[in-house]
């Protein structure tokens, strides 16, 4: 049990049902928007609150819990039942959340640390944790949007957003008359009696206990304040950085210093063997730095950059649009900016016929002189080599083949293709072997030739000299020399023995002779 105001406070937020809202000031339409609450436990307070467009996320939980810090603006006919009612500020000490996707940021959780202030989050799927609070999540629920504003808009565009009065049964509502009712049905809720305080207002339970502990706020609202926002990535040079379609820069001089802190940290100290970094070797190119910057969906007219290098310690640096119209506008204002556009220029004019128009004037350019028109033909053929053109153009581009003229069956030419794909129908290469010479016979060793291939020389005498002489004897066979196993075959030494003669120490005693017969002797 919380034992005092701000020990415990729990947070959620929930569509809006049955209600489609506008911009009063520009008249575009919003469509749904979601409502956060931020309940102080032991009192039963509402000390924060938020209305956004579209779903909730990280920017509208921190500024429920900024807005319980600040202030309150509250009506003359409330402040005259308790003129402690605009004091309704605290700090929480903890905080409840649900698991939804914008409780689990990065930024959420790190600036609420930096705020002294602790999270919990309940179990998945168990409503029955923070029933409190779903709760009060319905009590608002019945007291919202029961009245719709006077004014004229686009019934037609809204339509495009999800309007349907008859369907659905939406109420049209301005986004500005929305937050003004918000906010006066959270201090109606406080001057309100409430049945699980024995039928006590939550006002008057604050102000008893107001005395026993003094009240915890936020000791730095701007840093803060700083912290709240998405965080993305940008790349930054010495004239800003893009974002939104627009260019943002802090100014002359505090541009240069921040580059002059980016280029002091690109410089290597002599003897460091850390990684270089990648050095800008074209001086047409300006320098570019990868930046981590952060932005107020509330206000998309100024976005700080994170500066790691600045002396002397890190920070956030201010980065202002140099467009003026940007100044307080929100981010969902600018994305249906973007899509009215979109919408205009489609209307006035489609793609297709841009480019057609375009195309037109590229042809009479190519047609200044010859020059001009080889120079068209040879850009035009290598975009068409490029396969993404290719791959769009077929999507424009249909192909017809060419008539077919019945003709006669014509006779096959000599050299005309063959249904097997050669250039030659009447090739026999695979039936017909490759007229080659016949190789040369080996040429065989003297000593490895056998006895039939062995060559006899007879010498050539005279009639007279071979009657006397003696017949002549036949010449003996040369044999392929065959040497014993008991040799060696080496260059050194061919005729010794293979094994050495063993030394005087190791032979064998010799047995002493004697007369009597042995075994295998012969008589």
């Amino acid at each position: 049990m919380p034992t005092h105001i701000g020990a415990l406070c729990w947070i959620d937020s929930t569509p809006v049902p049955k209600a489609f809202f506008v911009d009063d000031e520009t008249g575009i339409p919003i469509g749904e928007a979601t409502v956060t609450l931020l309940h102080e436990h032991r009192s039963k307070v509402v000390p924060g609150w938020d209305l956004c467009p579209g779903a909730c996320n990280s920017s509208a939980v921190l500024r429920t819990v900024l807005r319980a810090n600040q202030i309150k603006d509250v009506p003359e006919h409330l402040l005259k039942v308790d003129p402690n009612l605009p004091y309704l500020r605290l700090r929480p000490d903890k905080i409840g959340f649900d698991n939804a996707t914008e409780n689990h940021g990065r930024t959420v959780e790190q600036n609420l640390d930096d705020a002294y202030i602790r999270t919990d989050f309940v179990g998945a799927n168990m409503p029955r944790d923070k029933s409190v609070q779903e709760r009060v999540i319905g009590t608002f629920q019945d007291l919202l949007f029961k009245h719709q504003a006077d004014a004229n808009y686009d019934i037609a565009r809204m339509r495009r957003y999800g309007f349907d009065p008859d369907e659905t049964g939406h109420v049209l509502c301005s986004i500005q008359t929305a937050r003004r009712l918000l906010a006066l049905a959270v201090m109606t809720h406080n001057v309100t009696r409430h049945r699980g305080l024995d039928d006590r207002q939550p006002g008057l339970i604050w102000k008893q206990l107001l005395g026993t502990r003094k009240l915890n706020v936020l000791k730095d609202v701007d840093e803060f304040k700083r912290g709240m926002g998405v965080v993305a990535e940008a790349t930054m040079s010495s004239a800003g950085f893009e974002k939104f379609n627009r260019r943002y820069t802090p100014g002359a001089l505090e541009m240069r210093r921040i580059v002059q802190d980016f280029e002091r940290a690109d410089r290597v100290p002599k003897g460091d063997i850390g990684r270089k970094p990648r050095t800008n070797r074209d001086d047409r190119k300006r320098p570019t730095w990868k930046v981590r910057i952060r932005f107020d969906e509330n206000d998309i007219g100024i976005v700080r950059v994170w500066n790691p290098h600045a002396l002397p310690a890190p920070k956030w640096e201010d980065f202002s649009c140099i467009e003026r119209t940007a100044h307080g506008m929100p981010l969902w204002l600018h994305k249906r900016c973007l899509e009215v556009a979109e919408r205009d220029a489609m209307d006035y004019l489609t793609p297709e016929g841009q480019a057609i128009v375009r195309a037109r004037l590229f042809e009479e350019i190519a047609n200044v002189d010859s020059r001009s028109a080889e120079r068209d033909r040879l850009a035009l053929g290598r975009a068409l080599a490029d396969p993404n053109v290719s791959r769009i153009a077929a999507g424009y581009v249909h192909v017809v083949d060419e008539p077919v003229v019945a003709h006669s069956q014509p006779e096959p030419e000599e050299y005309a293709p063959a249904l097997h794909g050669m250039s030659r129908g009447n090739r026999k290469d695979a039936e017909i072997d490759t007229p080659r010479s016949p190789p040369p016979p080996p040429t065989e060793p003297v000593r490895m030739r056998s006895a039939s291939n062995a060559v006899s020389v007879v010498p050539t005498v005279s009639a007279k000299a071979s009657a006397s002489a003696v017949p002549a004897k036949a010449p003996e066979l040369r044999h392929r020399k065959t040497t014993s196993k008991s040799t060696n075959d080496a260059r050194r030494g061919a005729t010794a023995p293979t094994k050495s003669a063993d030394r005087p120490d190791k032979q064998a005693p010799s047995r002493a002779s004697s007369n009597r017969l042995k075994y295998g002797d012969e008589f």
